[in-house]
């Protein structure tokens, strides 16, 4: 992440979603030792086994969204930004079917239930904390939008004050030029 320092000196600040980044890698840790963990072991059932590979999948996923949260804010980038948010909601409802299928697992007559629920707790705590990643994102983005808009307020008026004059008189002469032709 990005260390920003702030104007006049005094302690170096930090983009508001640092929290953001450094929480999300703490979950995919925590979910990709548990769902290794739980295939590792001798005799894992099939409704156990797919949803860890889910798991495991889900997490690569998050990984390379993270990696777009951090170009967007070392560049500014609001594109980099939305792919976060898109990426982010779209493994939130992976997240939650993994869940519900970690939920059937608990009825198999070979289920672990110690594995199903710890990873049902951290699937579900995961995806509540895409919710938020993902607000907090969206608001990040809009406030660089903010910014970028007040400080090109007085050239968008000129331009537009400027384009409607021109766009006035060129009217005027093209509404004068066209001739009224006889209908046959």
């Amino acid at each position: 992440m990005k260390v920003t320092s702030k104007p006049g000196g005094g302690q170096p600040s930090t983009s508001p979603l640092c929290m953001v980044f450094y929480g999300d890698i703490l979950l995919v840790f925590i979910s990709l030792t548990l769902a290794i963990g739980c295939l590792i072991l001798p005799r894992t059932p099939l409704l156990l086994w797919l949803p860890c590979l889910l798991v495991i999948v889900w997490d690569l996923l998050s990984l390379s969204s993270l990696i777009s949260l951090n170009k967007g804010i070392a560049y500014r980038s609001r594109s980099h930004l939305l792919s976060y948010i898109l990426l982010a909601c779209m493994l939130i409802i992976l997240r939650i079917f993994t869940a519900m299928l970690f939920a059937f697992s608990l009825f198999s007559p070979h289920a672990i239930t110690w594995i199903s629920i710890g990873l049902i707790i951290v699937t579900l705590s995961h995806a509540l904390f895409g919710i938020i990643a993902s607000a907090s994102a969206t608001s990040y983005r809009n406030q660089q939008l903010n910014k970028r808009n007040t400080v090109g307020d007085v050239k968008v008026e000129e331009i537009a004050v400027d384009t409607l004059l021109s766009h006035a008189v060129s009217q005027n002469t093209v509404f004068t030029l066209i001739e009224e032709q006889p209908s046959v």
